[in-house]
Order: C-alpha cells, then structure tokens, then sequence
C-alpha cells in the first residue's frame, strides 16, 4: 500500500487477483463496513494507514474471481433488462396522462419548463 495523497490510497494485492475482482470485493458490505468501523472525522471522514492495514479482505483465486465476475454479469444483465422493461412500460405514461387531461406539450420552439403546457 502506498499513499497518493491525503484523499485516498493505492491498494496493491499481495496476491495476483484481477483488478476488476478486487474492485468489486472492496466493495462488498464485509469490506465497507469496516471501512466505516475505522474511519474517523465529521466533514471529512478518513481512514489511517494503520487502520487501513486492518482491514480483512477476502482474496480469490483466479478461478473464484472469474466466477464472481460471470455471477455479477449476469446479475447486471437480468437487472438492466428489467430496467428497460420499466422505462418501456412508463415511456407512454406523460402522453396518456396529457391527453386525460386535454393538454399538449408546448412546442420545441416554444416556451420551456416543467409547466410549460399548450
């Protein structure tokens, strides 16, 4: 470990564990709540080094992390399409809700706002 600055520190894994699998370990509640534990400050919390070289850190193996990887992609995938889903069910909403009430959008070149209503 080696302090960049006073706002954050550059991590190194004391084994070869990918970056983007580390990346999301140090991310996980076991991993932030202690974080959250050993930092100390009101306006600006920080953690010492000291502190810092506490902290557990789950380290995987190759195999491990390329299996944590494929379980977060997919995770993502299934939970982005689900998103889409929704924006798709909800992008015909303002038009049906205009048109119950009898309004139009004002025109692009017209007056522009929340309210800005024809």
């Amino acid at each position: 470990m080696a302090i960049a600055s006073t706002g954050f520190a550059v991590l190194r894994s004391p084994r070869n564990i990918g970056r983007d699998a580390l990346f999301e370990v140090l991310q996980t509640s076991a991993v932030t709540l202690q974080l959250r534990q050993r930092s100390s400050g009101g306006a600006y919390p920080a953690i010492t080094i000291p502190q810092l070289e506490r902290v557990l850190v789950p380290l995987l193996d190759e195999s491990e992390a390329t299996a944590l990887l494929a379980q977060l992609d997919a995770a993502r995938a299934e939970r982005d399409a689900g998103l889409a889903a929704a924006e798709a069910s909800l992008a015909g909403l303002d038009g049906f809700i205009l048109g119950e009430l009898g309004l139009a959008l004002a025109p692009p070149d017209g007056p522009t706002g929340p309210f800005a209503i024809r």
